[in-house]
C-alpha cells in the first residue's frame, strides 16, 4: 500500500489517507475506529532460555524492545488521529505506554528509546520503573502526541487469547498473552514448546491487514531468535 508522508504547519509528520481509505471512512459515516484484530503464536522457548542465561532480562523487556524495533518499520501503527479524519499523525520517536495494574487501578510506564539502548540496560531500567509503578496507583496524563500501547495481560493469569475494541484516536495496540506449554511441530516432530499469543488490534480506516500482519511477524521473528535483540 503506497503511503504519502508529509509535515503540517506545526512541523508534525502525518500520513495522508489515500482516496480509497478516506472514501471507506466517509461511506460508513464513522469518525471512530473500525477495529480489527490478528493473533500470531510465538515460540518463546529460546527467549526463556535467553532470559535465564542473561538473568537481568525479562520477557516483558524483550517484547517491548522487539515491538519498538518493528514499529520503526511500521511507523503508522504508532500513529494517532488528531484534528482531522483524513490524517494519521506519526511519532517523532517511538513512545510506548505499558499499563501496570495495581489492584483495581492501573498505573503505567512510559518508555522512550527501547530500540536504541542495549537490551540489558533497557531491561534494568524497565524493571525499576515497573516496580515504582506498582507501589501506588496514580492518575495518568496522556500526551497529545502519537504513542503505542502494549497491554501485558498475560501476567494476570493463564490467558491464552485476548482482544479489545479500539476507541478514540489510536491506530493500534498490542496485547500480550501468557506463555503456555503446548505441543508444537518442530522440523516434523511434535515437541512441548513454550507458546505465547500476540494479538494486535488495529483501525481498518488507517491500514489494511498487511501492515499489522507484517509487524506481528517481525516481532515473532525477533522473539524466536532473541540474540537478534
Amino acid at each position: 500500500m503506497q503511503r504519502i508522508y508529509d509535515t503540517d504547519e506545526k512541523g508534525r509528520a502525518y500520513y495522508q489517507l489515500d482516496d480509497f481509505m478516506l472514501s471507506l471512512r466517509q461511506l460508513l459515516h464513522c469518525e471512530r475506529s473500525y477495529s480489527c484484530s490478528l493473533t500470531v503464536p510465538v515460540d518463546m522457548t529460546e527467549a526463556i532460555k535467553f532470559a535465564k542465561k542473561e538473568k537481568k532480562i525479562t520477557i516483558t523487556a524483550m517484547v517491548v524492545r522487539a515491538s519498538a524495533i518493528a514499529l520503526e518499520h511500521h511507523l503508522i501503527l504508532a500513529g494517532r488521529w488528531l484534528e482531522r479524519i483524513d490524517r494519521v499523525y506519526l511519532p517523532k520517536s517511538i513512545k510506548i505506554f505499558l499499563p501496570v495494574q495495581v489492584g483495581d487501578f492501573s498505573n503505567g510506564v512510559w518508555i522512550d528509546g527501547a530500540d536504541k539502548k542495549s537490551i540489558v540496560k533497557f531491561a534494568e531500567e524497565l524493571n525499576e520503573r515497573v516496580k515504582e509503578a506498582k507501589k501506588e496507583p496514580k492518575a495518568q496524563l496522556f500526551p497529545l502526541e502519537p504513542f503505542f500501547v502494549i497491554s501485558n495481560v498475560g501476567t494476570l493469569g493463564i490467558i491464552d487469547n485476548a482482544s479489545a475494541l479500539l476507541t478514540g484516536d489510536a491506530v493500534s495496540s498490542l496485547i500480550v498473552c501468557s506463555i503456555i506449554e503446548k505441543p508444537w511441530v518442530v522440523e516434523g516432530r511434535i515437541e512441548t514448546r513454550e507458546i505465547m499469543n500476540l494479538t494486535m488490534v488495529w483501525d481498518h480506516f488507517a491500514v489494511l491487514a498487511s501492515t499489522p500482519a507484517e509487524f506481528l511477524n517481525e516481532v515473532k521473528s525477533l522473539l524466536e531468535k532473541p540474540e537478534a535483540l
